[in-house]
């Protein structure tokens, strides 16, 4: 915290200069003077949050000084210092709100120590006040929710309005989702909290750029927000790159706290304004869907013009109806492939696929149709999760899902005839309440001994387990469509009564059913 000293009798500013351990309080004397027309030069350069100035000194005396530093910056506190015990000043002082009025042969370390830690404390208090509620403002603005109609409400929150006044630039960050076989994400945590995210806002304070820091804030549980104001007066290209500098920077603190190997990924746009920003979110909040086909760590721009809308959804054209009909085409190739065995076969044809369908047009909803359809596929006939975990990136989906077919496909192959058809019957019929050893040992016409006995061995679990195990499976999947009722996903799956299917899923899966839904 910067403090200015200001005293017209240089022994008293030495005196005080060399009375406080300043740094190992937190404090540092950005100037001193004996001047106090000097001194208020100073305060415009360094712009301290603290001024301990002397009363009585020539050309403008400590009153006057503070009445011209609150106009220029009404948050700053003032510590007066004074050899006179006069009501008057004491009155002055305290009606611009000065943090103490100390007299001077009453000054020892521990009160003017004590001074300073009480305004910092309070500044820090008020500054966190500010921060809090500056940053519900802006995000209210960003989400598009409604500004209160209350007339006191809307006085307070007005300076905060105000400084969205100008040209502004939005940074969306957000690191991109791991990917399941089944063609969701899993929950991402913001790549930074609020304790990290103020140390970057006071270090952003001491790098002196042309940016000036508004808010941050988390946004949709998972990506981070910052509003920054353009310099005014600068063409679109000063702008531009003082934006890339800010994002370098910003990429190279994060690293400084995340030592993950997964890196966010920074989506701006530039040249936005107030009324723009919600439409600004919304644009970068679909680019960021793009990121499992980016590099980690890519910093990728665009620009919205003010008060824009984000354009119509796109309309099935031609072109679309082709592009659908040509991955449908190639993955039934691979969905054949798999359900013949046949696992070099379907590693090229997903190969391929992915090449000249996903990777080509870099669409994200082809990606989870695909894991979704293949993910149907392995569950069912190979007995894969569907939440087994692929990747964050396209590549290491694909290559995740490669070497997962490869593995499936070796696995059932190492099952006997009579197995793989029990594993088959069961596919088909779980939704059977009435699914057991006995039906399947009937259907299959061997002994119900010799199939517990096989199935056991081979797969190193009881025919019994496996049903449950496929039936929970298929439950989370009901489950998380959140098109069904908890007693309706119960007889969905093979089970009449509600209760007992409660008790057997949180047994095999260590939560509630409805912690799904």
């Amino acid at each position: 915290m910067d403090i200015l000293l200001v005293d017209d009798e240089p022994l008293a500013l030495e005196n005080v200069y060399e009375m406080v351990p300043w740094e190992q309080h937190g404090f540092r004397v950005a100037a001193r003077t004996t001047s106090s027309l000097k001194a208020l030069e100073l305060f415009l350069k360094h712009r301290p949050q603290i001024v301990i100035t002397d009363i009585s000194m020539p050309h403008m005396d400590g009153l006057s000084l503070g009445r011209k530093i609150q106009e220029a910056e009404p948050a700053t506190r003032l510590l007066f210092l004074t050899a006179y015990r006069d009501f008057d000043y004491v009155r002055q002082a305290l009606e611009m709100k000065a943090a103490n009025y100390v007299l001077k042969h009453e000054i020892s370390q521990n009160r003017l120590l004590g001074e300073l830690l009480r305004i910092k404390e309070e500044l820090q208090s008020e500054r966190t006040r500010i921060s809090r509620s500056k940053r519900s403002v802006i995000s209210d603005v960003v989400l598009g929710k409604e500004q209160v109609n209350d007339i006191d409400a809307i006085e307070a929150l007005h300076p905060y309005l105000e400084e969205l006044g100008g040209s502004l630039a939005m940074l969306y960050m957000k690191t991109p989702p791991v990917y399941t076989l089944g063609g969701e994400t899993l929950p991402e945590r913001p790549p930074l909290d609020d304790d990290q995210l103020k140390a970057i806002e006071n270090a952003h304070a001491e790098q002196c750029m042309e940016l000036q820091w508004l808010s941050a804030f988390t946004i949709d549980e998972e990506g981070l927000v910052f509003i920054l104001k353009l310099p005014s007066h600068q063409s679109y290209l000063f702008c531009w790159n003082e934006v890339q500098i800010f994002s370098r920077w910003l990429l190279n603190q994060l690293q400084a706290f995340k030592q993950e190997a997964a890196r966010p990924n920074l989506y701006m746009v530039l040249q936005t304004e107030r009324n723009a920003l919600q439409s600004s979110f919304r644009m970068l909040s679909q680019m960021s869907m793009s990121g499992v086909f980016q590099i980690p760590g890519a910093i990728i721009a665009t620009q919205i013009q003010s008060n824009s809308q984000l354009p119509p959804a796109p309309q099935r054209t031609d072109e679309g109806a082709l592009f659908g009909l040509l991955l449908q085409s190639a993955l039934r190739r691979v969905l054949q492939a798999l359900a013949e065995g046949e696992a070099e076969e379907a590693a090229r044809q997903l190969d391929k696929l992915w090449n000249e369908q996903i990777e080509k047009n870099q669409d994200e909803k082809a990606l989870r149709y695909v894991l979704r359809e293949l993910g149907r596929e392995l569950s069912g006939r190979y007995q894969v999760e569907m939440s087994y975990a692929l990747g964050r990136s396209s590549g290491e989906v694909k290559a995740e899902m490669l070497k997962l077919i490869q593995a499936a496909v070796a696995a059932r192959q190492a099952y006997s005839r009579w197995v793989l058809k029990a594993m088959e019957y069961v596919r088909k019929h779980y939704s059977n309440s009435e699914l057991s050893l006995e039906l399947l040992s009937q259907h299959l016409q061997i002994s119900s001994a010799h199939l517990r006995a096989v199935f056991k061995k081979e797969t190193g679990q009881t025919l019994s387990d496996y049903i449950t195990e496929y039936r929970m499976e298929k439950a989370k999947e009901l489950l998380q469509r959140g098109q069904y009722k908890i007693y309706e996903v119960s007889e969905l799956v093979g089970y009449k009564s509600s209760q007992y299917f409660s008790q057997v899923f949180k047994k095999a899966t260590s939560k509630h059913p409805k912690d799904y839904m």
